[in-house]
C-alpha cells in the first residue's frame, strides 16, 4: 500500500503535464469576406490558417491559433496589384512564407500584359519586414498555383504557363534557392490544357506533382501525376481517368514510398460528382481505388495518411449534412474502407478547403462559413480526435452514409519531355502593406443557441454585426441603423420590414439587415470665363460619396474660388454627398503673363488623363505617364493639338467615371489603349522618324513574308514535279 500511493501521485503529476487532446470548432473573421486557402499545425502545437479576404481590395489574411483554438495573433497583407495568394507554410526558423500571384500592364518599359509572382517571408509573429522576400517573376503568362519550401532551405514553385510547352496551358515548375535564385525551370504538357494542383517534395529529394490533363488519358479531363527527380527530370508520368471529367486536387507520398491521390470524378460513383481516392505504388501503379459519395455533388479538398496507415480525407458534400454545402470528413483504412465519416454544417453553406493531420493522430480542417460569424464569409476551423469525435455535443456535427464504389481504371503512360523555360526574375522592390485587422473569435458548438447578425453596406445594427451565444428563450431586440441609405428589411431566419424586431432564441438564428443607398443631387455651376469637370449640370451620387470637381478656365481667365457648398481656392475640390449640394466655380480675367507666364490653357494641360487613369486604376500608373508625356511634348505644341486636348478634358470625365465602375470595361479599354501607349512611348523616347520607320516595317512585313512564302512554295512544287 505504501508503494501504491507514491506511484499514483507520480501518475497524476505526469498526467498534468501531458498535452491535452483539445477538440473544438470555431469561427474567425471580421466584416470582410474571407476564404480559407490552407491550414497547418505549427511547431508549437498550435495552428496557422491562411486565406484571402476581400474588403476594399484584396488581402492575404493569416490567423495564428494555439492548441485550443484560441486566437494568438492575426496579420493581413496587401499590395497595389495583389491577387490570388497561395497557401502559407511555416519555415524552419519559425516564420512563415507564402507566394501570391498578380498582374498588370506597367511591367517597366514593356507594353504587354505581365503575370507576376511574389514570394513573401513573414516573421514568427506574422509581421513583414522585407527580409528574405523575393522580387517578381515576370513573363507573358505564368499563373502560380502551388508553392512549398524544400529541404535545402529553398523553394519549389509551380503553376500554369501559356508561354512555354507544346499546348495551350502547360505546367510550369521552378526550383529556387534560399535566396530566390532560379536553379532550374521546366514546362510539362501536351497539345491541350494541362494544370497543376499540388506539389510535394519526396523522400528522395525529388517531387511529385498532381494535376489535371486534357492532353492524355481516357477522355475529357483526367488526373495527371508526374514523379520528378531533384533536377526536374521526369522519372514516371501517368494519367488516371474514365470517360467523364476527373480532376486531381492533392497528391501525397505515403509511408511505404507510394502515393495517395485525392480528386473528383464524374466517370464513376453514385452522384453528379464523387470523391475519388487512388492508392499508388512507388512507380505509380494502382494498388486500390474507390469513389465515395452520394446522390449529389461531393468534392475533395485534401488527404493525409494517419499513423495506422489509413487516411483522413477532407471535402465538401451536397449529398449529406444540413445544408447546400457541408464540411465532410472521412477516415479510411489502409485498404480504403470507411472507418468513420462526419458532416459539419448549418442550413447555409460551409465548404472545406484544407486539412492537416495533428501530432496526436487527429486532424484539423479549415474552410468557410457564411451563416455565422462577422462577415459574409468567415474562417471555420474544426479540430477532431483520431476517432472522428469532437469530444462534446454539437448539433452541427452529424454522421453520414457514404456509398463506396470500386473503380477499375488502369493508368495510361503519358509521353512528355520537359521543355526548358525562361521566366525572368525581375529585381524590383517589393511593396507590401500590413493592414489593420480585428478578427473576432466565436465558439461554433455552443450549448446555447447562436445569434448571427449581418448588415449590408450602408448601415449597421444594434447589437452590432457578429455571432453570439444567447440564453435559451431569451428575447433579443435588433435595431437597424442606416448610415448612407435607407433600411429595406431583414432576411434570413427572420423576414420583416420593420427597422426594429424581437427574436426569441429557441433555436440558432441568422439574420441580415439590408439597406438601400440614398442618392443626392450635386448641382455644378460655373461663372463666366470657364467650365468644370464634370461639366455644369445636375448629377446624382450615392450618399457618402466624395465627388471631385475641377474648375477649367478658358484662355485669358484663371480660376478664382468656389462658392456654395464648397469654398476656397483649392482646385480640384471634393464634395461630400451627405445631402443635396450645389457648388459654383468663379473665374477672373488675366493677362497672358500672370502667374509666372503660365496661361490658363497651360493649366488645362496639367490635368489628368481621365480615361487612362480610370482604366489603369491610378493617375501615377507608368502608362498614364507615357500618355501624359506625349500630350505635353507633342499635342500641346500645336494649336490643333491644344484644342483636341481641351475637348478631351471637357467630355472624358463622365466616360472615365463609367469605366472606373466596370472591371470588364476597364480590361477592354486597356487593350484598346495599348497601341496608343506603344505609339506614344516610341514618339517620346525614339522620335517621330524612328517611329515612322518602325510603323512602315510593321505594315509592310506581311507583304514581304508573303513573297518569301510564295517563292518557297514554288521551289517545293518544282522539286516535287
Amino acid at each position: 500500500m505504501k508503494k501504491t500511493i507514491p506511484l499514483a501521485v507520480i501518475v497524476c503529476v505526469l498526467t498534468l503535464f501531458m498535452p491535452l487532446q483539445a477538440q473544438w470548432a470555431k469561427i474567425y473573421g471580421d466584416d470582410a469576406s474571407d476564404e480559407v486557402l490552407s491550414v497547418q499545425q505549427t511547431s508549437d502545437g498550435g495552428y496557422v490558417v491562411a486565406g484571402e479576404g476581400v474588403y476594399g481590395g484584396g488581402r492575404f489574411l493569416v490567423v495564428k491559433l494555439d492548441a485550443a483554438g484560441n486566437l494568438e495573433w492575426e496579420s493581413a497583407h496587401s499590395n497595389s496589384w495583389f491577387k490570388a495568394p497561395i497557401s502559407l507554410q511555416q519555415t524552419a526558423d519559425g516564420g512563415y512564407v507564402y507566394a501570391c500571384h498578380g498582374g498588370r500592364y506597367d511591367a517597366y518599359d514593356s507594353f504587354i500584359w505581365k503575370d507576376e509572382i511574389l514570394i513573401i517571408k513573414l516573421l514568427s509573429d506574422g509581421s513583414y519586414n522585407g527580409i528574405n522576400s523575393f522580387s517578381r517573376f515576370i513573363n507573358n503568362s505564368e499563373y502560380a498555383r502551388v508553392f512549398q519550401p524544400t529541404g535545402d532551405g529553398g523553394y519549389v514553385l509551380g503553376g500554369d504557363t501559356q508561354t512555354y510547352g507544346v499546348g495551350q496551358d502547360n505546367i510550369w515548375m521552378a526550383k529556387l534557392s534560399s535566396a530566390g535564385d532560379l536553379e532550374w525551370q521546366y514546362a510539362y504538357g501536351g497539345i491541350s490544357n494541362n494544370s497543376i494542383r499540388s506539389i510535394q517534395q519526396t523522400g528522395d529529394g525529388g517531387y511529385v506533382l498532381g494535376g489535371t490533363t486534357n492532353s492524355f488519358g481516357a477522355g475529357g479531363l483526367d488526373i495527371w501525376i508526374l514523379k520528378l527527380s531533384a533536377s526536374g527530370d521526369i522519372e514516371w508520368q501517368k494519367a488516371y481517368g474514365g470517360s467523364g471529367d476527373d480532376s486531381s486536387c492533392f497528391v501525397k507520398q505515403t509511408g511505404d514510398g507510394g502515393y495517395v491521390a485525392a480528386g473528383d470524378t464524374q466517370s464513376f460513383g453514385s452522384g453528379d460528382r464523387d470523391i475519388w481516392i487512388l492508392k499508388l505504388s512507388s512507380s505509380g501503379d494502382v494498388e486500390w481505388q474507390a469513389a465515395y459519395g452520394g446522390s449529389s455533388s461531393d468534392r475533395a479538398c485534401s488527404v493525409r495518411q494517419t499513423g495506422d496507415g489509413g487516411f483522413v480525407v477532407g471535402g465538401t458534400t451536397q449529398s449529406f449534412g444540413n445544408g447546400a454545402d457541408d464540411f465532410w470528413l472521412m477516415k479510411l483504412s489502409s485498404t480504403g474502407s470507411v472507418e468513420w465519416q462526419k458532416t459539419f454544417g448549418t442550413s447555409s453553406s460551409e465548404t472545406c478547403h484544407a486539412l492537416d493531420r495533428t501530432d496526436d493522430g487527429g486532424c484539423v480542417a479549415a474552410g468557410s462559413v457564411s451563416s455565422y460569424g462577422s462577415g459574409s464569409s468567415d474562417f471555420l476551423v474544426v479540430r477532431l480526435l483520431s476517432d472522428g469525435t469532437l469530444g462534446s455535443p454539437c448539433r452541427f456535427f452529424q454522421d453520414s452514409a457514404v456509398q463506396v464504389s470500386l473503380t477499375g481504371i488502369s493508368p495510361a503512360n503519358t509521353d512528355v519531355t520537359p521543355i526548358f523555360s525562361n521566366v525572368v526574375r525581375d529585381m524590383v522592390d517589393i511593396s507590401v502593406t500590413e493592414s489593420d485587422v480585428d478578427i473576432a473569435e466565436y465558439e461554433f458548438c455552443s450549448a446555447n443557441p447562436l445569434l448571427a447578425i449581418h448588415a449590408d453596406s450602408g448601415g449597421t445594427t444594434s447589437p452590432p454585426p457578429g455571432t453570439s451565444s444567447r440564453v435559451f428563450g431569451e428575447n433579443v431586440t435588433l435595431t437597424a441603423f442606416p448610415q448612407y441609405g435607407i433600411f429595406s428589411g431583414w432576411s434570413g431566419d427572420v423576414s420583416d420590414d420593420s427597422d426594429q424586431i424581437t427574436v426569441t432564441m429557441i433555436e440558432d438564428t441568422s439574420v441580415t439587415a439590408h439597406f438601400t443607398f440614398l442618392e443626392y443631387t450635386l448641382t455644378i455651376q460655373s461663372g463666366e470665363g470657364g467650365t468644370t469637370i464634370p461639366e455644369p449640370g445636375a448629377y446624382d451620387y450615392f450618399a457618402g460619396s466624395n465627388i471631385p470637381v475641377t474648375a477649367v478656365p478658358e484662355i485669358g481667365y484663371r480660376f478664382s474660388e468656389w462658392s456654395g457648398d464648397a469654398s476656397g481656392e483649392f482646385n480640384p475640390v471634393k464634395v461630400y454627398m451627405d445631402a443635396d449640394k450645389s457648388v459654383t466655380a468663379s473665374f477672373v480675367q488675366v493677362s497672358g503673363g500672370e502667374d509666372g507666364g503660365e496661361t490658363a490653357l497651360d493649366k488645362i494641360f496639367r490635368f489628368e488623363c481621365f480615361i487612362a487613369s480610370a482604366a489603369y486604376g491610378s493617375q501615377e500608373h507608368p502608362y498614364v505617364e507615357v500618355l501624359r508625356d506625349f500630350r505635353d511634348e507633342y499635342l500641346m505644341q500645336s494649336e490643333f493639338g491644344r484644342k483636341l486636348v481641351a475637348l478631351y478634358y471637357r467630355h472624358s470625365p463622365q466616360i472615365a467615371a463609367f469605366i472606373s465602375k466596370n472591371k470588364p470595361l476597364k480590361f477592354m479599354v486597356r487593350l484598346h489603349l495599348m497601341p496608343l501607349v506603344a505609339f506614344s512611348y516610341m514618339m517620346v523616347h525614339l522620335g517621330s522618324v524612328a517611329t515612322a520607320v518602325f510603323g512602315i516595317l510593321i505594315f509592310t512585313s506581311p507583304f514581304f513574308w508573303g513573297i518569301i512564302y510564295h517563292r518557297k512554295r514554288q521551289k517545293q512544287f518544282k522539286r516535287t514535279s
